[in-house]
C-alpha cells in the first residue's frame, strides 16, 4: 500500500517551495537592473515578447506535459513502457514547438505585429527581438518534461537543482548582458535563450536513463487524446491572467495598473505556497489511487480538507496584514494596493480547490469537458470586468478574478464528480473558507486604529482562527486522525 503521508508532502513541498520562491525573488531583484539600464521602450519590448512566448509555449507543451504527468503512474511498473511514454511525449513536444517556431519565423512581420503592435510589422530590428524571444520555446519544453519526470519520480532535490540552476544562469546572463555588455532589450532575451539551453541540457542529463529514441504510435494516441482538450485551458488561462490589466489600462489608467501589479506581486506569495505543495501532492495522489483505488479516497478527502485549512490560515494572514506588508515594501503612492490583496488571495485559494478537483479529471483520463469549462469563466470574466473595473478600479479587477475562479472551480467540481466521483467534505470546505472571509472582514474594521493596536487585534483574530481549525469547531480537527501518523 502507498502511504498518503502528509508529512512527506509538506517536507517535499518545502523543497519545491525554495526554487519557486527564488524565482519570484529574482524577478524583484532584477527590477533595479532593468529600470537602470533599460529604457521604458526596452522594458516594454522584453515584457511583451516574453508574454507571447509564454503563450505559445503553454499552447504547445501543456497537453503533452499533463498527459505525461498522469500516464506516468499507469506505466510506473513497466520500465520499458515508462521510457516509451517519456520519449514519445518529449519528441511530440519538440516537434510541436519547432513547428510553432518555424511558422512564427516564416511570418515574422505578423509575429512582430502580434507582439509589439500592428504598426511594427515592418520594423526589422523588432523582428530580431521576436526571433530571439521565441527561440527558447522547444528548449523550455524539454526542461519542463524533465521536471515532470523528476517530480513524479519524487526526486525533489534534483528538481530543485534544475530549477535553481536555471535561475542562476538566467540572473548571471542577464546581469552580464544588460549591465556588462549594455545590450539593452536584447540582453534579457538572449539570457532567456542561454538559460533555456542550460535547462534543457541539464534536464536531459538528469533523466537520461528514462529517454530512448522511441516514438510509440499507440502511446501517441493516448497523449493526444488526453492532452488535446487542455490546449484551450492554456489559452484561457493566459487570457484570465492578463485581461484584467487591459481593462485597468483602458478604464483607470497606467497608474492604477501599477498599483494593481503590486497587489498581484504580494498575493502571488499565496500562489507560491499552493504551487509548491501541489508539486509534492500530485505524484502522491496519483500513486495512491493507482495502488489502492477507491480505498484511498478517505485519506485523500481528509488530506484535501486539511490542506485547504492550512492554505486558508496562511491566506488569511496575508489578507489581514496586507496593509502592513504594502506599507513596509512600497512608497505611499502604492499603499492603496492592500485593498486588492485579500480578493487576489481568495482567487488563489479557489484555484487550490480547483486544482484538487482537476486532479480527479486528469486521473479519469476524460479531459474533454475541460475545454468548455475553461472557456465559460473567460466569457463570464469579460462582462464582470466591464461592470466592476470602471467603478472600483483595481479592487474591481480583483473581484472579477474571484468570480472567474469560483465559476471555474464549480464547473470542474461538477465534471470531476461525473467522471471520477469522490465524497469530498463539502461542509467542512465551505465552513473553512467562510470563516476565513468573516474573520478578515472583522479585522478590516480595525484598519483606521493605531498600528500597534491594529497588529495586536489582527494577531488575536488569526490565532483564534488557527485554534478553531485545530479543535475542529468548524470542520474536522487538524489533530484527530492525523494522516501523517
Amino acid at each position: 500500500m502507498v502511504a498518503f503521508n502528509a508529512r512527506r508532502i509538506l517536507i517535499s513541498g518545502m523543497i519545491y517551495f525554495v526554487p519557486i520562491l527564488l524565482v519570484q525573488a529574482a524577478s524583484f531583484l532584477l527590477l533595479p537592473v532593468y529600470t537602470t539600464y533599460l529604457t521604458r521602450t526596452d522594458y516594454g519590448i522584453v515584457t511583451s515578447a516574453v508574454a507571447v512566448s509564454a503563450l505559445i509555449s503553454a499552447a504547445t507543451t501543456l497537453g503533452p506535459r499533463s498527459a505525461l504527468s498522469r500516464l506516468y503512474f499507469s506505466a510506473m511498473g513497466e520500465i520499458d513502457e515508462l521510457r516509451s511514454l517519456f520519449s514519445t511525449s518529449l519528441i511530440l513536444v519538440v516537434l510541436l514547438s519547432v513547428a510553432a517556431l518555424v511558422v512564427a519565423v516564416l511570418s515574422l512581420p505578423w509575429t512582430t505585429a502580434l507582439i509589439f503592435g500592428s504598426d511594427t510589422a515592418g520594423n526589422r530590428r523588432l523582428w530580431m527581438y521576436a526571433l530571439v524571444a521565441l527561440a527558447p520555446i522547444p528548449l523550455a519544453g524539454i526542461m519542463e518534461h524533465a521536471l515532470v519526470m523528476l517530480q513524479n519520480g519524487q526526486m525533489p532535490k534534483r528538481y530543485a537543482f534544475l530549477r535553481t540552476g536555471n535561475l542562476a544562469v538566467t540572473v548571471a546572463a542577464t546581469v552580464l548582458l544588460v549591465v556588462g555588455a549594455r545590450q539593452g532589450a536584447m540582453g534579457p532575451l538572449v539570457a532567456g535563450l542561454v538559460a533555456a539551453g542550460f535547462g534543457s541540457a541539464t534536464g536531459l542529463f538528469l533523466v537520461r536513463h528514462d529517454f530512448r529514441f522511441v516514438f510509440d504510435w499507440q502511446i501517441l494516441k493516448k497523449v493526444i487524446r488526453f492532452g488535446l482538450p487542455l490546449v484551450p485551458l492554456a489559452l484561457t488561462g493566459w487570457i484570465i491572467s492578463w485581461i484584467d490589466r487591459f481593462f485597468l489600462d483602458h478604464f483607470s489608467g497606467l497608474s492604477i495598473t501599477g498599483v494593481y501589479a503590486i497587489a498581484v506581486a504580494i498575493a502571488t506569495l499565496m500562489q507560491i505556497v499552493i504551487t509548491a505543495t501541489m508539486q509534492a501532492w500530485t505524484p502522491t495522489y496519483y500513486q495512491s489511487l493507482e495502488a489502492e483505488g477507491d480505498s484511498a479516497h478517505p485519506d485523500i478527502v481528509r488530506s484535501i480538507t486539511r490542506l485547504l485549512a492550512a492554505f486558508s490560515f496562511i491566506g488569511l494572514g496575508m489578507a489581514m496584514f496586507a496593509h502592513e506588508i504594502v506599507q513596509l515594501m512600497t512608497r505611499p503612492a502604492y499603499y492603496s494596493a492592500y485593498l486588492s490583496v485579500p480578493y487576489l488571495v481568495f482567487y488563489f485559494l479557489m484555484g487550490s480547490l480547483n486544482g484538487f478537483f482537476v486532479n480527479n479529471i486528469y486521473f479519469s483520463g476524460k479531459t474533454g469537458g475541460l475545454a468548455i469549462n475553461a472557456l465559460l469563466p473567460v466569457l463570464a470574466l469579460i462582462p464582470v470586468d466591464f461592470l466592476l473595473v470602471p467603478r472600483l478600479g483595481a479592487v474591481g479587477a480583483a473581484l472579477a478574478m474571484v468570480v472567474a475562479a469560483t465559476i471555474s472551480t464549480l464547473l470542474n467540481l461538477n465534471l470531476a464528480q461525473r467522471v471520477y466521483p469522490m465524497k469530498f467534505q463539502y461542509g467542512s470546505l465551505i465552513r473553512i473558507l467562510l470563516l476565513a472571509v468573516l474573520i478578515y472582514f472583522i479585522s478590516h474594521i480595525f484598519e483606521e486604529t493605531s498600528v500597534l493596536l491594529r497588529i495586536l487585534l489582527k494577531g488575536f483574530l488569526l490565532t483564534a482562527y488557527l485554534v478553531m481549525l485545530i479543535l475542529g469547531l468548524f470542520g474536522p480537527s487538524l489533530m484527530k486522525n492525523r494522516p501523517w501518523k
